[in-house]
């Protein structure tokens, strides 16, 4: 069992702005237990950042949320 000691339900996090146009607004996105690193690994797409990754052992991700990226 992998557990992790952070993750993305019930912690809210938050965009400000638009950043040109990559990020849709308005949304409620549910984690269903993602590591909150999926938060900074989108992050970096939206600002161009490539990244295969981000984060370290049980809170390594690959996945961004791609529910906000317009």
């Amino acid at each position: 069992m992998t557990l992790r000691t952070h993750s993305i339900d019930e912690v809210p996090f938050m965009t400000v702005g638009r950043a040109g146009g990559r990020i849709k607004t308005g949304l409620y996105v549910n984690g269903n237990g993602s590591p909150t690193t999926r938060v900074g690994l989108t992050a970096m797409e939206i600002m161009g950042v490539s990244n295969e990754s981000w984060g370290t052992r049980s809170l390594e991700t690959s996945k961004v949320i791609s529910d906000i990226l317009a």
